[in-house]
């Protein structure tokens, strides 16, 4: 009978641990909804910006064509001013919630050919009423771009970029934002990174095949080395020969990336190189998704 009564309580209590942790992860789950607002359609919505269980009404105005000036009003509020070029003209707003207590929004704009005008993550200052701007997503300077938030979880957001930079021409890559003091900070670390470019609409000159494969035919003898600062050469490179783009790296406004011939791996910055065509096809491709 003792017996009985124990495999009971037993049950029972893990009955009620499980439950617990069920709601526990059921109430803190993080929450990540894009376009919650934008340009041509949703201008206003309601979401719960400081966690108190209550939905903020959020509204989107600006006057005449251009976004540039764009205001966003929580609760009536002007909570934001948009201060971008007069170029842009979309505009596009993602609500990332990781905790109760740390809920952000993404404010991004653009123009011609994806070009961005400005891309940031604001938190919302209930006392203040107004959104605090508190992280700048990469520099982009770069035409053709294309970001999105992909995951978010407790502690970090996962945001995917398609960049047209210089020399390499587009590369796609997975960036991670690491929660700290209430910001979000990219993570210093390098992140696996691959060519975008495709053959699916045709390869006139063939290069079109490696570039899909994430390999690059170099143009003239290179160097590359054992890391971003560039002090020890990891390998040579010589006309014709083709490197494996592997990883790139992000740091205080200059790209690096990195490349393997042969199973060694090897870093170059971009910086240096300006618009000179170090990889065949790239140049050709530079204006081409």
């Amino acid at each position: 009978m003792n017996i009985k009564k124990q495999i009971l309580g037993l049950g029972a209590f893990l009955l009620v641990i499980g439950l617990f942790f069920l709601s526990s992860t059921h109430a803190h789950a993080a929450v990540k909804k894009l376009n919650i607002l934008n340009d041509y359609k949703k201008k206003s919505c309601k979401a719960d910006l400081d966690g108190d269980g209550k939905k903020e009404k959020l509204e989107l105005k600006w006057k005449g064509v251009s976004v540039s000036k764009a205001i966003l009003y929580v609760n009536g509020k002007k909570a934001l001013q948009m201060n971008d070029p007069s170029w842009v003209f979309s505009i596009g707003v993602d609500y990332i919630k990781m905790s109760e207590s740390d809920i952000f929004l993404r404010c991004y704009t653009s123009g011609d050919s994806y070009i961005t005008g400005s891309d940031y993550f604001y938190r919302y200052d209930s006392a203040k009423k107004k959104l605090v701007k508190v992280t700048k997503l990469m520099d982009i300077n770069e035409n053709g771009n294309s970001t999105k938030v992909k995951a978010v979880t407790s502690s970090e957001v996962k945001v995917t970029y398609c960049h047209n930079l210089d020399v390499v021409g587009h590369v796609l890559w997975t960036a991670i934002y690491v929660l700290k003091d209430g910001k979000l900070k990219l993570k210093p670390t390098a992140f696996k990174a691959q060519s975008a470019y495709t053959t699916k609409y045709g390869d006139q000159d063939g290069y079109g095949k490696l570039l899909e494969k994430s390999q690059y035919k170099a143009t003239c003898d290179l160097l590359f080395y054992t890391d971003r600062f560039m002090r020890e050469v990891a390998y040579t490179v010589n006309a014709n020969d083709i490197v494996i783009l592997k990883k790139i790296k992000y740091v205080k406004g200059n790209w690096y990336v990195q490349f393997e011939k042969d199973g060694e791996k090897g870093w170059t910055g971009l910086k240096g190189y300006g618009s000179r065509e170090i990889f065949y096809g790239v140049n050709a491709r530079m204006m081409v998704g």
